[in-house]
């Protein structure tokens, strides 16, 4: 290592002892051994799935000259060696991550395959829906048997797409709310590792963002006769996302907090501005509260289930800091949507508020952006203020005088304002 030959040039001059340099070493040498290998896992991940798919191809080459019994053989071979490797590794192999995942993609593949060609071997009729649900109640234990991530994370990504095939595909049908069971399921084996602080961050980081993306793509499939309303149900979920990761145990880990984090800022604002237009959604809120089975729609039990969440973490946030203007004006945006929904206010000055309120998200960012100072979060807000100006481009009368002008004064803004946060830089490090 690179540190090695720093430690003796600091050696021989006299900057540390030799005795400080040898625990430096050890403890580097220790942490290396605890460390998973990142990259022996990748390529024995990827090998499981090559040997699984050539085994695939072999067979699939001569698969219309087998019998009915030769078929249901080869139909159940990688499903019977997956296991047979499953239980070498979770009696000889456990502490060896590399196994863990490699076996455990593998098996998770072969219960697919062999799933389906059952069904093709002896014609047994179904459709897409119920082939995802019984593969992936099949391959549950896995996860917690194996303790694998990538298991963790082909399933994300399996009952995502389930939840794509009910919800979307086959709009507009039931909600999908068995994904809703089958994403349970699996949230104890996060918590567990979280909670648990395990060494695999890279792991844990890859599963929060699994987790934040399907819940971002899956709830609009929740959307079906109350449409308008699933975007405050998106704010409350976003507002949920930034409380979690404001609390210690994720602060303590930034690659656990970005995902929430990124997910619960960006999509914040990108709802926001949707709302930002007169015509827009606001035409269809007014008669969301009037309508029939509102207070029982998956939207809006979503939304109070969220918004509690939520909430809850604002309140935890106050405690702590005593402080009200310590809490993010990001994570309230849900209750000025909330509160504009349910006081019935005209569409347009709906939009007023959330304009003004955009506005406000624009300035705080960069008040915080310079008093820390941080050159991304201050152009973040520039940003959040230069998309406004374009949006209000395309729902106002403004002459192109006005809009150049104000183009000059964001691009004036922009330059200003990081000649400040560069010179408040300059002082501090001084």
């Amino acid at each position: 290592m690179k540190i090695y030959h720093e430690l003796e040039e600091l050696i021989e001059q006299n900057v540390i002892s030799t005795e400080t340099a040898n625990k430096i070493k050890h403890y580097y040498l220790q942490k290396n051994q605890s460390s998973p290998n990142q990259l022996y896992i990748i390529f024995g991940v990827l090998g499981a799935i090559l040997i699984g798919l050539g085994i695939i191809l072999i067979i699939a080459h001569n698969w219309d000259n087998f019998s009915t019994g030769l078929k249901s053989f080869f139909a159940f071979i990688p499903l019977a060696i997956g296991q047979v490797l499953a239980l070498y590794v979770m009696f000889k192999k456990y502490t060896h991550i590399a196994w863990r995942e490699g076996v455990a993609s593998f098996l998770f593949l072969a219960i697919g395959v062999s799933i389906s060609l059952v069904s093709q071997i002896y014609h047994i009729q179904g459709d897409s829906q119920s082939f995802m649900l019984t593969w992936m109640l099949l391959a549950l234990p896995l996860i917690y048997l194996l303790n694998s991530s990538i298991a963790f994370l082909l399933y994300l990504g399996w009952i995502t797409f389930y939840a794509f095939l009910v919800g979307y595909f086959n709009y507009p049908t039931a909600p999908p709310y068995l994904y809703g069971l089958l994403l349970i399921a699996i949230l104890p084996f996060y918590g567990y590792h979280v909670i648990k602080k395990s060494k695999n961050t890279h792991a844990l980081a890859f599963q929060s963002w699994g987790i934040a993306l399907s819940l971002l793509m899956v709830l609009g499939a929740f959307s079906h006769q109350h449409q308008p309303f699933i975007y405050i149900t998106y704010l409350s979920m976003f507002a949920f996302f930034l409380g979690l990761s404001k609390i210690n145990t994720f602060k303590s880990t930034s690659s656990l907090q970005v995902a929430y984090a990124f997910v619960g800022y960006g999509g914040t604002l990108v709802i926001l501005f949707i709302l930002s237009f007169r015509d827009g959604i606001w035409k269809s809120f007014s008669s969301e509260l009037l309508a029939h089975n509102f207070f029982t729609s998956p939207e809006f039990l979503l939304g109070l289930a969220f918004s509690l969440a939520a909430g809850y973490f604002i309140v935890q946030q106050y405690i702590q800091t005593k402080k009200v203007f310590k809490i993010s004006p990001y994570q309230i945006s849900y209750i000025i949507c909330i509160g504009i929904f349910f006081t019935g206010i005209h569409l347009s000055l709906g939009a007023v508020i959330i304009n003004i309120y955009l506005l406000i998200l624009g300035l705080y960012t960069i008040r915080l952006g310079n008093k820390k100072p941080h050159f991304g979060i201050l152009n973040f807000g520039l940003s959040i203020i230069t998309v406004l100006i374009i949006c209000r481009f395309f729902d106002t009368n403004l002459s192109f005088i006005v809009r150049g002008v104000l183009f000059l004064l964001v691009g004036a803004g922009f330059f200003a304002a990081n000649y400040l946060t560069l010179q408040r830089k300059k002082q501090n490090a001084a």
